[in-house]
């Protein structure tokens, strides 16, 4: 508060920082749109099955919301100083 009452800019993060929260937050939203196709894409091709049962779909979704709340967190700078 003290810098910004003396009109003194102050650097939160950087662009890297914002670019990956970008990243972050739209895989995440990928994944938890599509959890039936992400979870396929990386790990589906280890199964003989091409569906996903109905608690591992809210498992990709709980996941995904987990990866959109860390790229949120590294957009507004919340924790980096």
């Amino acid at each position: 508060m003290c810098s910004s009452d003396l009109n003194k800019l102050v650097k939160r993060h950087s662009l890297l920082t914002i670019l990956l929260g970008i990243a972050f937050y739209l895989i995440g939203a990928l994944e938890f749109l599509n959890p039936d196709t992400y979870r396929i894409f990386l790990r589906g091709w280890k199964y003989d099955r091409n569906g996903i049962s109905k608690e591992s779909a809210a498992s990709e979704k709980i996941g995904g919301i987990v990866v959109m709340l860390i790229g949120l967190i590294a957009l507004t700078g919340i924790f980096i100083s």
